[in-house]
């Protein structure tokens, strides 16, 4: 009796196979035919910024004019979109064709902090603020994004050529599997970044490092270049090496490079996991040989080696913090004494910080808040960098779990809070701004690391106001008057007196800030805005014109008409007719 009963379609189990490869490269991918499009891997990203700010409709027309040139010229069609790249690829030929691959997004190459203002700019209409929570995670989002370059984009190609030989039930399933792989191997190294990270983050997690022992995680491992179990670990923590006039989203877009960058590092060696702490860390776990004496060079070796990289790419001073080299201890308890020293490195500002002796278990965590509230009063300065170590202290001793987590960070953030703001130069007002943001932004939290993020935020602001108190009064009073001009543009009575009255500034200091700031004058930003609404109801809804205009803000038709041809290009009524309503809305419609 033969051990299988029954062989399946071998085609059907390589479709499922090369499926889960695309996931495993980072890349979205569904499949358009008669019956719809069809959802296989669906990673969250930037997309996801795009269905918040309204833009879905430009993505649904973008996506039909690919899909119709597919059809006209039945080869694959790579075009661009907001900044990002899709590929779509027909299945079949001709009167054979199938269906339609559609996939992305993805970068060509890494952007830069123009071409990511650029982007923000588009999608939100309003000026990208470092201090906006939402803005860092679309940093986040893009650079987590993968990049197909010259040399990957056509290896993606032929990937997605044997997933539709594949779906077509063409070829010797086995040797498309076998090309399939390897071409995924090859292409994995785009998303290394998000992978590691969360490789990192297990590797150092008290109840999950043991699992890297087995034999699949192993192979994990391979898949990603990685060779040998790391022993050994570094954490960094990066500054920027002038902060005389510098500009924080310049300043949060290189350090978001370098933590991509820092994956580099592991290439020539093929035993380094690298993770994020923050969007101002590094944790590099790292495999070691020799006696320990020689653990350490090497150790100190790949501290230069970061150091080098980011000072001459990103203009950033790293303090490393290095753990006990031929220390036999796990992994979670090498990263609390590295992620110390890391922190001793930047409050004594020293490059490279050794830990001393054998390795002990962090402190309580009712010893780190009072040290949280000590530091606030005596050295505001080394206060974000402790209130990380007591963030990854509190996620390692609660195992991940939300509501514990968010218990101990408020209690955390009382004590640095009650220590820091008596200095800080805060007005109540200044203060209850902070409170109320940091309520909201942790109240959307609906993970461990977005409800981390929100008090890292919030404390850094406050570090901000104390370490520079001027800088910190102008950027709060300005994302203040931001996000008041962002909820009320639509009124016609808005003026920059109103809004310059709500920053505390007189209107012509508040237009010269904005200008200087932003790059943009108070009339363009609330036209802008304007202009984006009207884009949006044009899309999306059957209202007259003339109502769009007053929706949007626009007190007079005909000077509505002369803006949005000056800015888009054409009449509002043409720009409607470029993206007509999916049939679906129109029948709903109808209904109602």
């Amino acid at each position: 009796m033969p051990f299988f009963p029954a062989s399946p379609d071998l085609h059907s189990v390589s479709v499922a196979n090369v499926a889960f490869w695309f996931q495993m490269v980072g890349v979205g991918i569904s499949v358009y035919s008669n019956t719809g499009i069809d959802p296989i891997h669906s990673p969250t990203g930037v997309v996801a910024f795009e269905l918040e700010h309204g833009k879905e409709q430009e993505r649904y027309v973008h996506n039909s004019r690919a899909l119709e040139q597919v059809r006209r010229q039945g080869s694959p069609v790579l075009s661009e979109h907001a900044g990002f790249w899709d590929l779509f690829v027909p299945v079949g030929k001709g009167a054979s064709l199938r269906a339609i691959l559609l996939t992305g997004p993805f970068l060509r190459t890494v952007p830069g902090v123009v071409e990511i203002r650029e982007q923000w700019r588009r999608l939100t209409g309003h000026p990208p603020i470092a201090s906006d929570p939402e803005f860092s995670k679309y940093v986040e989002a893009t650079f987590s994004t993968p990049v197909l370059d010259s040399r990957r984009l056509p290896m993606f190609e032929r990937l997605l050529g044997t997933f539709a030989c594949l779906l077509e039930a063409r070829g010797d399933p086995a040797a498309l599997r076998v090309e399939a792989r390897a071409l995924e191997n090859g292409l994995a190294v785009a998303t290394r970044v998000d992978k590691m990270g969360e490789i990192a983050a297990s590797m150092i997690g008290e109840r999950t490092a043991r699992s890297w022992w087995s034999q699949s995680r192993r192979a994990e491992l391979h898949a990603l270049g990685v060779r040998r179990i790391p022993d050994q670990v570094l954490v960094v923590l990066a500054t920027a090496r002038d902060t005389r006039g510098a500009d924080p989203v310049d300043g949060l877009v290189r350090r978001h490079g370098f933590l991509r960058a820092s994956i580099d590092l592991g290439k020539q060696s093929n035993d380094l996991v690298c993770g994020r702490l923050g969007d101002r860390g590094v944790v590099l776990l790292a495999a070691g040989t020799g006696s320990a004496e020689r653990r350490k060079q090497q150790l100190v070796e790949l501290a230069e080696r970061a150091i080098g990289l980011a000072d001459r790419r990103f203009g950033l001073r790293l303090h490393v913090g290095i753990g006990p080299a031929g220390s036999r201890a796990p992994l979670a308890l090498q990263f609390e004494q590295a992620l110390g020293a890391s922190e001793s490195a930047l409050s004594r500002g020293r490059r490279i910080v050794h830990t001393d002796g054998g390795v002990e278990r962090s402190a309580p965590l009712s010893d780190l808040r009072r040290e949280l509230a000590l530091v606030a009063k005596a050295q505001p300065g080394r206060l974000t960098a402790l209130f990380d170590r007591y963030a990854e202290t509190v996620t390692l001793h609660t195992g991940y779990l939300l509501e514990p987590v968010r218990a101990h960070l408020e209690a955390g953030f009382e004590r640095a809070f009650d220590g820091l703001v008596p200095s800080a130069s805060l007005a109540p007002k200044g203060t209850t701004d902070v409170l109320v943001s940091l309520g909201r932004c942790a109240g959307k939290a609906r993970t461990v690391v977005e409800l981390v993020e929100a008090f890292r935020t919030t404390v850094g602001q406050l570090v901000d106001a104390t370490m520079r108190p001027d800088q910190a009064h102008r950027d709060r009073s300005l994302l203040r008057a931001v996000e008041y001009i962002r909820e009320q543009y639509t009124d016609e009575h808005l003026s920059l007196a109103r809004a310059a009255r709500v920053a505390g500034f007189a209107p012509g200091h508040f237009s010269q800030l904005l200008q200087r700031e932003h790059g943009i004058k108070f009339t363009q930003f609330v036209r802008g805005l304007r202009i984006e609404r009207a884009k949006q109801l044009l899309m999306t809804t059957d209202v007259s014109v003339d109502r769009v205009a007053q929706l949007s803000g626009f007190v007079e038709t005909h000077y509505f008409h002369r803006v949005f041809r000056r800015a888009v290009g054409t009449t509002p009524q043409r720009y409607r007719h470029r993206f007509p309503l999916p049939k679906e809305m129109r029948n709903r419609r109808k209904q109602r």
